[in-house]
């Protein structure tokens, strides 16, 4: 018979497993860790989770994530407006040099029912 936990893990444990790369194994390993850890690391990210639920919004020219739209990387004036890359992640081109262009991520279309 399979044991089940009270509804609120149970809940967490749905939750969780609705992001990508977590199944409802990894979900369940996840919810029990963050349980024994509660304090080192339940309570920030519920915090973390709050504060990025208020003040993080996706950018309307590129589709990346920042506090505010346009962000950070649309707004620098040193970008040539006239150029538009578009990549998968915005965070590995940036890292990999390419500064001076605008850069565009697509719209990613995913199912989390």
């Amino acid at each position: 018979m399979k044991r089940q936990a009270g509804p609120e893990v149970e809940r967490l444990i749905q939750l969780l497993g609705k992001l990508p790369g977590l199944g409802p194994r990894s979900a369940r390993r996840a919810v029990l860790h963050l349980v024994k850890n509660r304090d080192k690391l339940m309570a920030p990210l519920t915090s973390a989770l709050a504060d990025a639920h208020d003040k993080v919004v996706e950018c309307h020219i590129c589709g990346n994530v920042d506090t505010r739209s346009p962000c950070g990387i649309c707004s620098d004036p040193r970008r040539n407006s006239g150029i538009l890359i578009v990549v998968v992640t915005i965070d590995r081109i940036q890292r990999g040099g390419l500064s001076s262009v605008r850069l565009r991520a697509p719209i990613a279309r995913t199912r989390c029912s």
